[in-house]
């Protein structure tokens, strides 16, 4: 689903350094294409090129997802060996698996998670509601616009 170019509005007046930065947030924590990111963010594609070249995002982004993953399912497998060899799992263990798994798995609202789910209600709602779906973009556009510039979409 590419970004409508309208949203490029809401984020023009950022300073060049600050859509560097929202660019990478964006790069390393959705799904979103170079050229959806850059249209977002009204920056040319070769900018946004050179900025993911330049400072290796796609390794970083690469090693980020994995060392997360493979940390939960480490984990995981922790709690199951323990199970498996007949131990227990005090409670105050059970506690710091559970928060250190939701710390690895979740991260904050931010500009970056609202648009992944965004997307997702959008093209759901997209099949029941036509006109729904086009009026709630409007809506989703100025909170992800006011989460990049203001960090809170409040």
């Amino acid at each position: 689903m590419a970004v409508q170019k309208g949203f490029g509005i809401f984020v023009c007046e950022m300073a060049l350094t600050d859509k560097k930065n929202q660019a990478k947030r964006l790069y390393m924590d959705t799904d979103l294409s170079q050229k959806d990111i850059a249209d977002l963010l009204d920056v040319s594609e070769v900018t946004m090129s050179k900025w993911v070249k330049a400072g290796g995002w796609e390794t970083h982004k690469a090693a980020v997802q994995l060392s997360k993953d493979s940390i939960i399912k480490r984990l995981y497998e922790n709690i199951a060996a323990k199970m498996e060899d007949g131990g227990k799992i005090t409670a105050d263990d059970a506690v710091k698996y559970a928060k250190a798994i939701d710390l690895l798995s979740s991260k904050g609202v931010n500009a970056s998670n609202a648009i992944n789910v965004f997307k997702q209600f959008t093209g759901w709602l997209q099949g029941r509601d036509l006109k729904a779906a086009k009026l709630i973009i409007s809506f989703q556009k100025e909170f992800v616009a006011e989460l990049l510039t203001n960090g809170t979409g409040n």
